[in-house]
């Protein structure tokens, strides 16, 4: 089985706090949509709080990257995304992702 490659997805806030917070809920509604949807596996804010951190999975990163252009926070234009892809060769437990290996 070809495990499909995994991105890091780096976002940055283009606005103020005020209008971030505001924003939020929307955003966090478009996240547990990915989630579900099996795209996404890990988020959170970037420490310092100027943007955010998305793990997720696709089978391109332009598949992905219009996927990411459906972010409430990115057609409000409060963020903007860039992606890092990458073939996972490893993993950890506690990490389940089928088709990579596990190191013990």
């Amino acid at each position: 089985m070809d495990t499909p490659p995994l991105f890091v997805v780096t976002g940055r806030f283009l606005q103020p706090a005020e209008i971030v917070a505001e924003a939020t809920p929307r955003h966090r509604e478009w996240l547990d949509h990915q989630y579900r949807a099996g795209t996404l596996l890990l988020s959170g804010r970037q420490l310092g709080g100027q943007g955010g951190i998305l793990l997720a999975r696709a089978s391109s990163q332009a598949s992905l990257e219009a996927l990411l252009a459906t972010d409430p926070m990115v057609i409000e234009g409060v963020a903007a995304y860039t992606c890092q892809g990458f073939t996972p060769t490893k993993r950890a437990e506690g990490i389940e992702i089928a088709g990579i290996p596990l190191v013990k």
